[in-house]
Formats: C-alpha cells, structure tokens, sequence
C-alpha cells in the first residue's frame, strides 16, 4: 500500500513518468497478486 501511495504522489508531480507508472502499477498487481495466491 505504501509503495503504491508513493508512486501515486510521484505519479502527480510528473505527468511525464505517470504514463510509466500506471503500466507498472498494473503488472505489479498482477505479480503481487499472483504472489500472494
């Protein structure tokens, strides 16, 4: 939860990097989720 608040703060200060961060943000649910399952 804290990383992903992290990357949302980050994501608001560059709109350049938000487009990066969304595809991340994506596939680490996705790996996190896997992980946990």
């Amino acid at each position: 939860v804290i990383s992903l608040t992290a990357l949302l703060f980050r994501r608001r200060e560059e709109p350049i990097i938000s487009f990066l961060g969304n595809f991340l943000t994506n596939n680490f649910n996705e790996i996190f989720q896997f992980l946990i399952l």
